[in-house]
């Protein structure tokens, strides 16, 4: 028997979506903070 419904999991895709909000929460900080030492 197949068990299609547990393929990724919402635990999965919420550790994913949580990772690339982090990333790009960083990303956007590290951006922001160089661009404040140039001006």
């Amino acid at each position: 028997m197949r068990r299609g419904k547990e393929l990724p999991g919402p635990r999965a895709l919420g550790m994913a979506s949580s990772f690339l909000v982090v990333a790009a929460s960083s990303h956007a900080v590290w951006r922001t903070r160089h661009l404040g030492h140039h001006y």
